[in-house]
Order: C-alpha cells, then structure tokens, then sequence
C-alpha cells in the first residue's frame, strides 16, 4: 500500500514514464484536504495519453488519486478555467526520487512541474515563513519563544528564572503564556487578573479587536521586582475556558489567498502589539505550547525574534529536536538549544557521558539541517563551538525545582550558573539586527 508522503512523487513517475508525456507543457499536482490528489496538465494533450494515463494512476495510487484529470486546453469550460487557475496559484516544485534499478537520484525532466497543497491547519509550521510584529531593532522589545516537543522538561521553571534574572538585571519583561491547553504561568507568578490571553483571542476574533484591560498583573512571587514583569496568564480555568478554546480557528484561509494571515494569527499580533504599548517591556517571553501544536507554530515562526529549544537526553527528545529545527532552519535562525534534566551530580561518569553524548547529536542535527545548507558565506561552527547554533546549555536536575511552587524559596536555584548561562545566551541572541549589520 503507498503511503501518504510518496503519493505526489509516484504520480510524477507514473506521468513520465507513460508513453506521450512528453506532449505536456508543464504539470500541477493539487493535493487536497483529505490528501488526495489530482493532477492538472497544460499543452497539446492527446486524448490517447489522457486514457492511457488515468487507469495507471488509478491502479498505483488507489484511492489516493482522483479523477478526472484536469486540462488548461481541453475539457469542460469550467475545469480549464480552474486549470488554469490552479497554475497561477502554484508553487514550483522539482521532484526527484531514487532510481531502485540503480540507486542514482532521478529528477522530474519530462517538463515543468508545480504543486497545490491544501491544508486544514499546520501552516505556521509548514506552509511559509512568517514575521514576528515587528522588526528585531534597536529600542523594540525581543521576543522569545521557549519551547518543547515533549512536555516534563524544565521549560516554564526556566523562563521564569529568565523573566526573574532580567528584571533583576533592571529590565522590564512581558511573560505571555500561549500554553492554552496546560497553562501555568498565571498560578505560578501571579494571580488575580480579570481576563486572560484566551479571552482577548475570543474577543478579537467576535468582534475584530481586544483590549487589554485586566489582562495583566505584575509578578507578586518575584518579591521586589514583581513590577518589573508584567504576566499576561492564559485565563480562569473553568468550563467556560474550554468553550473559548473551541473557538480558536487555526484553518488555513482559501488556497487562493494561502499568503493571507489567519484569524487566530491576526488577534495574536494584536495582541503582542498593544502589549509592546501598554507595559513598554524590553523582553516578552513566551511559554510554548508542547509538540506541534499550531500555537507552537505560531509563537516560533509568527511571533519570535529568537526560540529556546529544550530537550532531554533521549532518542524521543533527539528526534523531536531535529523536525523541530528542520522545520524552523533558515539563514537567520536565532536558537539556543537547552539539554534539560541532565544528571544533577555533575563530576560523574553518567553526566559527562550524557553530556557528550546530547552534544553531537545536536551538533548532527544543525549541521545537516542548518549549517550545510545556509552556511555558504560562513565557517561552519566545530561540534566543540560554545557559540554555535548547535552548543548545548546544560540545566542540570534540582529536585528542588520538582514542584515549583512558592518561587522566594527557590530563588537560589533559579539563579544557579546554569539558568544564568541561559539567560545570557538569550540576550546575546536578542541583540537588535541594526546593531549587528
């Protein structure tokens, strides 16, 4: 049986081996919401190529294809107008393959060929690159996203150390928590406020706008600097909370407008804009939504200047780390990776294994996925780089910080020298781009 990720790539080798493809102009595959496809063809097609094409898709693919097949100059009116239409909104696409005769890699060469992916969610991860609010300049405030595949990691115990160790520092810092489905922040630094991040969501996708008024309340648990951080939670939790979450729509808009921003993304830089306005902060940090999640998504790729990544030392964690930086490698990635819970005894043969181990993983992850492939004009970094995309910050486990709670009683912990490498990586990667150039 084919699966899924091979359907667009076997049509393509079913079209090109059969006999008066070569009469094609240029090729579409338009994949659907249910993830059939389709193909859609421009150029002097016989209708021979057509009858001896349709039963050989259908036969490889099964219910994967569906037909007809659509022409831009034969057919119905309609569907050549839609055709022709499909063309204008497609991207370029080159698929290749591997040869099973010979093992050689093979690319599409019988003519142009282009693709139509439609999709109910995932688009933050898949479908474009994004742009945070605003630019990453001098007097705007950055914003960081911590994230995790996988939740248990040390993830909010460590962006409440950064808010603390920043505003300590005489910084003020926004935390947002964007974890909707297992918030935390709100019980953890701060309580009392009327509204949350989910009630502005709500609002501004009713009504086309939200205010901020009682979504915010400064950091009671920081002790003097509590005024400093200003904590947006994400609501009160009860029934009614669940029905707001059921309203947040993370459909992609019509393909025919696949650069248009969704209605969820558009409240979310509304929300962001009016919290750089009202608390004027130098920081806003971010707590993630675990897995890809399409909020995750957004707050890497739609929101953040800079990500966090945490993970533990295990193949699980390894993995999720790697499509996480797949998904997010660009020239100007700005990350720092986090190996969290690493063994609390620090001069022992089990730390420094595992240590060296989550090194070069990581560091085989960023060079396959980062560095051979946007490092052209720049000296790929060595696995024993402390400045590379790929270095480690180690967050050793502190059965202390098991169960947080009451946050005066460990301050200490949270201004350990890990959380304080961490926070300093994270304002090293926060320096404005118009400092940099």
């Amino acid at each position: 049986m084919i699966r899924f990720e091979h359907v667009p790539t076997e049509l393509v080798m079913i079209s090109e081996s059969t006999k008066g493809f070569d009469q094609v102009r240029r090729a579409c595959v338009v994949r659907d919401l249910r993830g059939r496809v389709r193909l859609v063809l421009e150029g002097s097609v016989s209708p021979k190529l057509i009858r001896a094409l349709e039963p050989r898709l259908i036969e490889r693919l099964g219910g994967y294809f569906q037909s007809p097949i659509w022409q831009v100059d034969a057919g119905p009116p309609d569907h050549r107008r839609l055709a022709g239409k499909l063309f204008d909104l497609a991207e370029p696409w080159s698929p290749s393959w591997e040869d099973p005769a010979t093992g050689e890699v093979r690319q599409a060469a019988a003519c142009p060929w282009s693709m139509v992916e439609r999709r109910l969610s995932k688009q933050a991860w898949l479908h474009r690159p994004g742009d945070p609010p605003w630019p990453l300049r001098t007097g705007q405030p950055a914003v960081v996203a911590f994230y995790s595949f996988k939740g248990g990691v040390g993830r909010t115990t460590a962006l409440v150390s950064c808010a603390w160790q920043l505003a300590e520092a005489g910084f003020r810092v926004a935390v947002v928590d964007l974890d909707l489905e297992a918030p935390s922040l709100g019980g953890l630094m701060a309580e009392g406020a009327e509204r949350g991040v989910l009630d502005y969501l709500v609002d501004h996708l009713a009504t086309g706008s939200g205010v901020l008024d009682g979504l915010s309340v400064s950091a009671q648990g920081l002790g003097d600097v509590a005024s400093r951080v200003f904590v947006y939670s994400a609501g009160a939790l009860d029934r009614a909370y669940v029905e707001k979450l059921g309203r947040l729509d993370f459909s992609e808009e019509p393909f025919w407008a696949s650069q248009a921003e969704t209605h969820t993304e558009q409240a979310l830089h509304s929300l962001f804009k009016q919290i750089k306005g009202e608390s004027r902060p130098d920081y806003i940090l971010i707590d993630s939504r675990t897995g890809f999640h399409d909020v995750a998504g957004l707050a890497l790729t739609r929101l953040s200047h800079v990500a966090v990544l945490f993970s533990r030392a295990s193949e699980q964690g390894y993995r999720g780390l790697e499509l996480t930086v797949q998904l997010l490698s660009s020239p100007s990635l700005r990350c720092a990776v986090a190996h969290s819970m690493a063994p609390a005894r620090r001069d022992s043969e089990e730390e420094r294994m595992e240590r060296e181990a989550f090194r070069m993983r990581s560091y085989d992850i960023f060079l396959e996925r980062v560095y051979k492939e946007h490092f052209e004009d720049r000296d790929i970094p060595s696995v024993e780089a402390e400045d590379g995309l790929h270095s480690p910050l180690v967050l050793h486990y502190d059965e202390a910080l098991r169960n947080l709670g009451h946050l005066a009683g460990v301050r200490d912990q949270l201004f350990s020298a890990d959380y304080k490498a961490l926070m300093e990586r994270v304002r090293e990667l926060c320096s404005p781009e118009d400092v940099e150039a």
